[in-house]
């Protein structure tokens, strides 16, 4: 197969809204969980929460191409 990737990929994309629950396993303490736009950096949603530990569910912004979440420890 030859496609010039340079200019667009071979896949249309798709631009719906999204969201997602993610279910993690941390640590007790207390957190800030941010979510974060990788194109622009801006942060789209931050919460602040204590742990007991074990599983931890966290709800997504609603999103169309990415989204990315950094998680700290206080």
């Amino acid at each position: 197969m030859e496609f010039d990737w340079s200019q667009r990929g071979p896949f249309a994309l798709e631009s719906r809204e999204r969201s997602f629950e993610l279910l993690i396993d941390l640590p007790s303490g207390t957190y800030t969980a941010d979510w974060v736009n990788p194109k622009s950096g801006v942060i789209d949603k931050s919460q602040n929460f204590s742990h007991a530990g074990g599983g931890r569910s966290l709800g997504s912004p609603i999103f169309t191409e990415d989204v990315a979440l950094r998680i700290k420890r206080q």
